[in-house]
């Protein structure tokens, strides 16, 4: 019975070209098993491409986090990642704090879908897609970190993104920003929690933010409590003097 399959083609090809000049199997390979050396490349290129990965690894996230509705400038992000870095970790190669910017006007989808107008319509279906995205991230573990104003908070803690900072922070960090704590109804039976902070009167706030309120919590699930409070400390004592 005859054997169909890549290992016996690739025996046949060789059996085939082995008398021929090289000019003249190159120009057969090419020609008579195109499927072969199309499967080839594509193994090539994943190999390459694995191999390049290994060798060469992208920036390892330490922290992340989104910031929704806050005006922060590309530079502005770029310098306060490189301080939270060399805060986060020793050695700072190849290393990556990572903010994810969101910005988009709530819009409450009307009963029946009748929407007043087509940008309504679309902001609507913006809004869905963005939380889609942050909702993935949330489920993968990988979102550590939020930043908003009043309304795109309380939209995120309807979406139970934020945790009970009275359980999550340290307690000598919770007592230090009692007077600065938002508390929001949460949850099936709305009880009423701690789940923001309240940064806008901040030096840093005031340097870098151009939003009138602007609120930072911290995903419930996060796997990296100790970066939130790291990056929390940062924003209450951040100063022109201490910022690299």
């Amino acid at each position: 019975m005859k054997k169909y399959g890549i290992f016996s083609s690739i025996k046949n090809m060789i059996e085939t070209i082995k008398p021929m000049p090289m000019k003249e199997k190159v120009k057969h390979i090419l020609t008579s098993y195109t499927d072969l050396v199309f499967v080839f490349g594509i193994c090539l290129v994943l190999l390459g491409m694995t191999a390049f990965s290994f060798l060469f690894p992208g920036p390892k996230a330490v922290l992340e986090g989104a910031v929704v509705n806050v005006k922060l400038s590309d530079e502005d992000v770029a310098n306060i990642t490189n301080d939270l870095v060399q805060l986060l970790e020793p050695d700072t190669h190849n290393k990556t704090v990572k903010v994810n910017k969101y910005a988009f006007e709530f819009v409450d989808p009307p009963e029946g879908d009748d929407f007043e107008s087509v940008e309504d319509m679309q902001n609507a279906s913006d809004v869905i897609n963005r939380m889609k995205d942050m909702a993935m991230l949330v489920s993968a573990k990988k979102l550590d970190f939020l930043m908003a104003d009043h309304n795109s908070m309380e939209f995120l803690n309807e979406q139970e993104f934020c945790v009970d900072l009275s359980e999550f922070l340290a307690e000598d960090m919770f007592a230090l920003v009692k007077d600065r704590l938002v508390y929001m109804e949460t949850g099936e039976d709305q009880a009423l929690i701690p789940v923001a902070i309240d940064i806008s009167e901040t030096a840093f706030a005031k340097v870098f933010i151009s939003s009138p309120k602007t609120y930072i919590a911290f995903v419930a699930n996060s796997t990296r409590p100790d970066g939130c409070q790291i990056f929390l400390e940062y924003i209450l004592n951040w100063s022109e003097e201490t910022s690299n």
